[in-house]
């Protein structure tokens, strides 16, 4: 599953010009914050969808393909989840940067929320440093 999905997004999103072991790492990531999404709106600590800012857009990108290899995603979401995690795409901000006003106090409270459940390091690696390696 992790090999079809990386190759998908290296293929279309970066013209298989980006590591396959940095996209692996990203989707392993992504994975997790797959798991904390679901786990978070089912326990009630998360209102509404994730905010996906325009920095860990790259995030979505992944999201998107897997959630194109259909058979693929239901089936992690029922193995790994026991549930289907639905996308359900933000309104598009108007503002430049990576939150614009209006999704800023929502922003910083995933933030904290997923600092406190993940670990500060896994939100450095997927707000600051996969940024910057993708670029």
């Amino acid at each position: 599953m992790k090999q079809v999905i990386v190759s998908a997004v290296n293929t279309k999103e970066y013209q298989g010009m980006k590591s396959p072991v940095l996209l692996g790492l990203i989707y392993d990531d992504l994975v997790r914050l797959l798991k904390f999404i679901y786990n978070a709106q089912k326990q009630g600590s998360l209102i509404g969808s994730f905010c996906f800012t325009n920095q860990i857009a790259y995030l979505d990108l992944f999201w998107h393909q897997f959630i194109l290899h259909t058979r693929l995603y239901s089936e992690f979401c029922q193995t790994e989840l026991g549930g289907f995690l639905h996308h359900d795409p933000e309104p598009e901000s108007k503002e430049s940067g990576a939150v614009g006003t209006v999704q800023a106090e929502v922003f910083i409270e995933q933030l904290n929320l997923l600092e406190k459940d993940m670990g500060k390091e896994f939100a450095q690696r997927v707000f600051f440093i996969y940024p910057e390696l993708l670029k």
